[in-house]
C-alpha cells in the first residue's frame, strides 16, 4: 500500500510499472504501448539479443505461452524496486521471482525523452537481484 499523499509524484515512471504488470498478468499488449520502436530486449545470461518493437512482443508472446503451459511452479512475481549503484546510489527496477526462486531477476529499463522504453535488460548476476530493495508495489 502507498502511504503517500494523493498529490505526491508517483514512485516509478509509468513504463516500468507497465513492464511489471505484463508479467504478473502474463500480457504482453500491456507492455507494447510502451515499448519505442527500436527498443532492445537484452539478457546476457541466455545470450538473448532482440531489436525492434515487434521482435520483443512476439519473444514476450512466447514466453508467456510457455510459462502458462508450465503452470503456477513458473508463474511470474513481479515487484518494483531498486538496485544500489556506484556511488551508493540507486537505480529503479523490475524485481523478478519465478515459482519458488525469490528474486531471480531484476529488469532494468532505459527510457527516452517520451517515456516510453529504450532498452531492457535482464540481469541474473550483475547486478545481484538478491541485493535488490523491494518496494512492496506489485502491479496488478
Amino acid at each position: 500500500m502507498d502511504d503517500r499523499p494523493l498529490d505526491a509524484p508517483p514512485l516509478f515512471e509509468p513504463a516500468l510499472e507497465a513492464l511489471a504488470r505484463c508479467w504478473n498478468r502474463l500480457d504482453p499488449e500491456l507492455l507494447d504501448p510502451w515499448l519505442a520502436e527500436g527498443v532492445r530486449y537484452e539478457s546476457a545470461a541466455t545470450d538473448l539479443y532482440l531489436s525492434g518493437r515487434q521482435a520483443v512482443i512476439d519473444h514476450l508472446r512466447r514466453k508467456v505461452l510457455r510459462i502458462e503451459q508450465a503452470g503456477e511452479a513458473a508463474r511470474i512475481r513481479a515487484e518494483l524496486g531498486w538496485v544500489p549503484t556506484a556511488g551508493r546510489g540507486r537505480r529503479p527496477c523490475v524485481i523478478s521471482s519465478q515459482g519458488d526462486v525469490e528474486r531471480a531477476a531484476v529488469f532494468l529499463v532505459t527510457l527516452a525523452a517520451d517515456g516510453k522504453i529504450e532498452r531492457i535488460e535482464i540481469c541474473t548476476a550483475d547486478p545481484d537481484p538478491r541485493l535488490a530493495d523491494g518496494s512492496g508495489v506489485v502491479p496488478c
